[in-house]
């Protein structure tokens, strides 16, 4: 995701650059970028590989006994 990102806003504005006609301005590739930390963390928080399932739980008399039995 990452990579691929940076590598098509640099292929689009050595188009741009060029004098050719194609390739998307830094209106599009600015906002793209900085929204994929936001969408790595999406993805990686909706497949359990983060968040609530991986906190650390404080250790408390109770929960050590129950895991001792």
């Amino acid at each position: 995701m990452w990579p691929a990102n940076v590598q098509h806003m640099l292929n689009d504005l050595a188009l741009r650059e060029g004098g050719g006609s194609g390739g998307l301005g830094l209106g599009y590739h600015v906002p793209r970028l900085v929204a994929q930390p936001a969408l790595i963390w999406l993805a990686l928080w909706t497949g359990g590989a983060i968040g609530a399932s991986r906190t650390c739980r404080a250790a408390t008399p109770e929960r050590e006994r129950a895991e001792q039995t």
